[in-house]
């Protein structure tokens, strides 16, 4: 007998946006969040605010601080790690650096030139009204690199290894190709394992 077909959760990708307000991927207790609740919010293009809340996606709104400020939509994403963790990747000029519940609340000073999400819907009814909550599931998020960091960006990281530094289409003169193999005296030997 064959198993029911499972319910494929609803998700949602937005491309090039960015986060609006300071984002709390730490979970630090604030006027407006309890400790260890971490989140975000993500902009939402004008074009895309009707069909989302056609949709129930909570959509929200700020007409900004002074008069004549844009409106700006956005949606809360709710960062959690209690049932499958999200996947969330900081990008740099030097590659990809995946980041865990330990190491995540580091994008909460980062600056970011974009952000790709894919969020994922978590329905509920409120008084009546359904709606969907937001959350994480998988977040690319690009930092706004300074000139200086462009500049020294092909330089290796301490610990990494100075092949993967050469910047691309560079020549690797000068890098011999071999293995150093190390001449050891027997009492030389037990005296650096002792």
């Amino acid at each position: 007998m064959p198993l029911p077909a499972r319910r494929r959760e609803k998700t949602l990708k937005i491309e090039g946006t960015y986060i609006v307000f300071r984002p709390n991927f730490g979970g630090a207790a604030d006027k407006f969040n309890r400790e260890g609740d971490r989140y975000f919010n993500v902009a939402i293009p004008p074009e895309q605010v009707d069909p989302l809340r056609d949709e129930g996606w909570n959509v929200k709104e700020w007409a900004g601080k002074e008069e004549g400020d844009e409106t700006e939509y956005f949606i809360k994403v709710k960062v959690s790690y209690r049932f499958k963790p999200p996947r969330l990747v900081l990008i740099t000029s030097q590659g990809r650096v995946p980041l865990d519940e330990d190491t995540c609340d580091m994008l909460d000073w980062t600056e970011f030139q974009f952000v790709d999400v894919i969020l994922s819907a978590s329905h509920y009814t409120m008084n009546g009204a359904p709606g969907i909550s937001a959350y994480l599931k998988t977040g690319m998020f690009v930092v706004l690199e300074d000139e200086l960091e462009q500049k020294y960006s092909h330089l290796p990281l301490i610990g990494m290894d100075p092949i993967l530094a050469l910047p691309p289409g560079e020549e690797e003169d000068g890098i011999l190709d071999g293995e150093v193999v190390a001449e050891w005296e027997d009492d030389e030997r037990l005296a650096i394992e002792a």
